[in-house]
């Protein structure tokens, strides 16, 4: 996977748990290229596919701070993916909107809890591998996030956890997210981040005939 991001952003090292200054934002524009020649089977083994998957991901995320304890959230964006099977063909450029806000719960000086929830139309409906033309492509999710900044080695760092429940719609299984990310600022201007995205399919409600799922980035 190649990822490039651009980021605009005005604050020291933080992350998604913390909220926008009133009248403040920032707007973080990313690119993202995926390939793989192999998947995961039901049973956890890797199977070689009869070609190349590939994504094709253009992103932007924008937050504006409406006041001292509301943060309004928008992303919007295209991709287009190509899964090298049968009956999947290529699939054309699809669009992905999401609008939702973010609450602060709780804070001090280092630390912070908010409450999360967002709305979106198009994004990630075919996590489980394919696209069905019955499915409603609306999703919701609402999540909890923890941020605390720190210092290592007289640098500035955080860490930021995310864990929430995804509605999704049509025959889509909703998921139970679990995103991680460590981020330290070397210098001023430059920030690296270590991060991962998890999902797990809940069973038990409407699903795929191939059954739950999981993903780990």
């Amino acid at each position: 996977m190649l990822v490039l991001a651009l980021a605009q952003i005005a604050t020291p090292a933080h992350a998604g748990a913390w909220l926008q200054n009133e009248g403040r934002g920032q707007i973080i524009f990313s690119g993202n290229l995926s390939f793989a020649r192999q998947r995961f089977a039901h049973n956890g083994k890797s199977l070689v596919l009869p070609g190349r998957f590939s994504k094709q991901a253009l992103t932007a995320n924008v937050e504006y701070g409406l006041n001292t304890n509301l943060t309004l959230l928008a992303v919007t964006g295209l991709q287009h993916q190509s899964i090298p099977a049968t009956n999947t063909p290529s699939h054309p450029v699809s669009g992905v909107l999401g609008l939702g806000a973010k609450t602060r719960l709780w804070q001090n000086d280092r630390s912070v809890v908010s409450l999360q929830g967002s709305f979106h139309l198009g994004e990630e409906r075919n996590l489980a591998g394919r696209l069905r033309r019955n499915d409603a492509p609306a999703e919701a999710d609402l999540r909890v996030n923890f941020g605390h900044s720190f210092a290592v080695g007289g640098l500035p760092a955080f860490i930021d956890a995310q864990a929430g429940y995804r509605w999704r719609g049509g025959r889509n299984i909703d998921e139970i997210r679990f995103d991680l990310t460590f981020g330290i600022r070397p210098r001023p201007d430059f920030l690296v981040l270590l991060q991962s995205f998890n999902a797990q399919g809940v069973t038990g409600n409407k699903r795929f005939d191939e059954g739950s799922h999981r993903s780990h980035k």
